[in-house]
């Protein structure tokens, strides 16, 4: 696998969590940016996505690693993502130590920002592979191919 733009991102992000830099999580996300979660079929913009960030450094002993899988063109990545911690309070309820992983696909803007990720449940690997090639094809200039 070919590291590119967006596998780098992703090495940052996992920085900026374990160093718990709430600065420079807007550094990372484009202006534009979305999520789209296959797990629950939720979508929101940058603005959730700070939040949902913001809201995790506060975890306990929180840990994310991020293990690339596949490269494609120079701004897509798929990964495997491992969030961890001992326990989460405060809230409205209570949780004990957790561990969850999904498969994360990354698209980052020329800045090497992220402008898109999308969740996949860890037992759906096979539906990420083609969304890859699919949002592939959709950033693809259109009319034919140069010579």
């Amino acid at each position: 696998m070919r590291p590119d733009a967006a596998t780098a991102n992703a090495a940052r992000f996992d920085a900026v969590i374990a160093a718990r830099d709430a600065p420079a999580l807007p550094l990372l996300l484009a202006e534009d940016a979305e999520v789209i979660d296959h797990t629950t079929g939720a979508s929101y913009g940058r603005s959730g996505s700070l939040d949902f960030y913001r809201k995790q450094l506060r975890v306990l002993d929180l840990a994310v690693r991020t293990e690339p899988l596949a490269t494609l063109g120079d701004s897509l990545a798929l990964s495997r993502v491992s969030w961890s911690a001992s326990a989460v309070s405060g809230g409205s309820f209570d949780v004990g130590a957790y561990e969850n992983e999904t498969i994360l696909l990354i698209e980052v803007d020329p800045s090497g920002r992220r402008r898109r990720e999308e969740l996949f449940r860890q037992d759906h690997l096979g539906d990420a592979p083609p969304r890859l090639y699919e949002r592939y094809a959709e950033l693809l200039p259109e009319g034919p191919d140069p010579v």
